[in-house]
């Protein structure tokens, strides 16, 4: 039997709220089925909506933009991929890099982006000065080996 998610189950596994998840379907970006008047989403219909990677896919994704414009400083871009064993453990990996993040990183020119790839792994994009870039991935790479 397929296991169907709801819009706030989908929401939820998102990070994102279920006026947005409505908004993606709207838009074309989400696909999925009304059953009995309500949407419902399978774990293709997800996979098949994370795997659009709009980092790298549109024009508006942050690191086409960073290949496109003109330095006038030095930069870095990396993208780090982390898969997990748990959804625990990806939540608490999610909620120290943000919480690092905004206690020593947040700043004009320093990008943290996060995105739920598939459920048991999650996608850390970040911008900026090279020294922000490689000190937040070195802590982020620290914060995996400690859940693994």
């Amino acid at each position: 039997m397929v296991e169907l998610y709801s819009v706030e189950e989908l929401a939820n596994e998102l990070n994102v709220t279920s006026r947005t998840i409505r908004n993606y379907l709207r838009d074309g970006k989400l696909k999925g089925s009304k059953i009995g008047g309500q949407w419902r989403f399978t774990k293709e219909n997800l996979h098949e909506f994370v795997g659009r990677d709009q980092l790298i896919d549109t024009k508006n994704g942050l690191a086409y933009r960073f290949l496109e414009e003109e330095k006038i400083s030095n930069t870095a871009l990396t993208i780090l991929d982390f898969s997990l064993q748990s959804i625990s453990n990806l939540e608490f990996l999610v909620e120290s890099v943000t919480s690092y993040y905004n206690d020593v990183y947040e700043g004009e020119k320093r990008v943290f982006q996060y995105h739920l790839l598939a459920p048991h792994t999650a996608r850390f994009t970040l911008s900026g000065p090279p020294a922000y870039v490689l000190g937040l991935s070195k802590v982020i790479c620290q914060l995996v080996d400690r859940i693994e």
